[in-house]
């Protein structure tokens, strides 16, 4: 799931993707803007059929916050 996320991430950040963790924050460590991060939510639900609210949206800050949320939707 990390490398599914690491290959979303790809598409709205100039970072390595080898640098990207678990750790990683959204805001901090990406500088992902507003947009960026709504788009990265869109990608990820379409990525992993499930349904992110704009509430879960803005409580996922790091690359764990979203692997942690998408096993929860898949149970």
């Amino acid at each position: 799931m990390l490398e599914k996320i690491i290959a979303i991430l790809s598409e709205y950040t100039v970072v390595d993707p080898e640098k990207i963790t678990e750790k990683t924050n959204f805001k901090n460590d990406l500088a992902l803007d507003s947009l960026q991060l709504i788009n990265l939510a869109g990608a990820v639900e379409e990525e992993f059929n499930i349904t992110l609210s704009d509430r879960d949206a803005m409580n996922l800050r790091t690359v764990g916050d979203v692997i942690r949320f998408v096993e929860m939707q898949e149970q």
